[in-house]
C-alpha cells in the first residue's frame, strides 16, 4: 500500500514538472481565462490564448481583434479590459494583450487604418467607394501639416495609396484630396452678430425640423463669421438621415446667408 501512494506522488510530481517543462497550463485555468473574456460586455474577439505556469503562477499571452479603424485609446482600453477579465478570473497570473485589427473588416475601416498609419498624416475623413464597371474605386480627404511644400505633400499622398492598395487590394484606384491641418485661430463670441442672420438660421431649422434649434451661437474667427447650432431630432432617427437634416440646413444657411463663414450643426436626441 505505501508503494502505491509513493508511486501516485511520484506520478503527479513527474506530471507537474513535465507541465513546466513543456510551457503548458492546467487545463482549467485556460477554461476560465476564456470565459471571463467571453462573458465581457462589450464583447471582444478573442483571436488567440496562451497559457503557461512557471514558478506557481499562470502566464496568459492573449490576442484580440477590434476594428482597424479603432483609434488607439479604443485599442488600448479593450486591452486594459481583457487584462482585467482575466486577472479576476485568475488573480495570481500575469496577462499580456497583444491588439491585431480584424481581417474581415470592411472596405472603407481598412482603408482608413492604412491612411491613418502613414507618417505625416493627420486626420482622414470623407472615405467615398464608387463601382466604375465593376472597379471599386476610393477618394479620401487627408489633412496633412500645413507647412509642408506641395512636392512633400505629394509624397505623402503616394505612400499613402500604395498603403491602401497593399492594405485593400480589392481597390483598383485611390484618389487623395490634399487639405491643410489648420492650427488653433483666435476666436471671440460674435455678440454684434446681425439679428437677420439669427433669424435667417432660426427660420431654416424649423421649416427643416418643425422646432428651434436647442442652441445658436455665433463665433467670430480668423475666416469670419461661423455659426454653431445644435438640432434635436428624434432618437430612433437612422444616423445617415440625421446626417442628411443635418447636411440640408447646412446648405440652406451658406445659400441664404453667404456672409457666414462656416456653420457646425450638432445633432443629438
Amino acid at each position: 500500500f505505501v508503494g502505491v501512494l509513493v508511486l501516485v506522488a511520484a506520478a503527479r510530481l513527474i506530471k507537474v514538472n513535465v507541465d513546466v517543462l513543456m510551457d503548458r497550463a492546467p487545463a482549467e485555468a485556460e477554461a476560465a481565462a476564456v470565459r471571463a473574456i467571453e462573458l465581457m460586455t462589450p464583447s471582444v474577439e478573442l483571436r488567440r490564448l496562451r497559457m503557461r505556469q512557471a514558478g506557481g503562477r499562470q502566464f496568459a499571452d492573449v490576442v484580440i481583434g477590434v476594428p482597424p479603424g479603432a483609434a488607439v485609446g479604443q485599442g488600448h482600453a479593450a486591452a486594459d479590459a481583457v487584462e482585467a477579465a482575466v486577472e479576476r478570473a485568475l488573480p495570481n497570473a500575469d496577462v499580456v494583450v497583444h491588439v491585431e485589427p480584424l481581417e474581415d473588416a470592411g472596405v472603407r475601416e481598412r482603408a482608413h487604418a492604412a491612411a491613418i498609419g502613414v507618417p505625416r498624416v493627420r486626420e482622414v475623413h470623407n472615405l467615398a467607394l464608387v463601382d466604375v464597371g465593376g472597379r471599386q474605386e476610393l477618394s479620401l480627404h487627408v489633412k496633412l501639416p500645413g507647412d509642408l511644400s506641395l512636392e512633400e505633400a505629394h509624397d505623402v499622398a503616394e505612400q499613402l495609396e500604395a498603403a491602401i492598395s497593399a492594405a485593400v487590394p480589392e481597390i483598383s484606384g485611390v484618389q487623395t484630396h490634399l487639405e491643410p491641418l489648420t492650427e488653433a485661430s483666435e476666436a471671440r463670441e460674435a455678440r454684434e452678430a446681425d439679428a437677420d442672420d439669427e433669424a435667417v438660421v432660426r427660420r431654416i431649422v424649423r421649416d427643416a425640423t418643425g422646432r428651434d434649434p436647442r442652441a445658436l451661437r455665433f463665433l467670430r474667427t480668423d475666416s469670419g463669421l461661423v455659426a454653431f447650432l445644435t438640432l434635436g431630432l428624434d432618437g430612433t432617427t437612422r444616423l445617415d438621415e440625421a446626417h442628411a437634416r443635418a447636411s440640408e440646413i447646412e446648405e440652406r444657411i451658406r445659400r441664404e446667408r453667404p456672409d457666414i463663414a462656416d456653420v457646425i450643426v450638432h445633432t443629438e436626441p
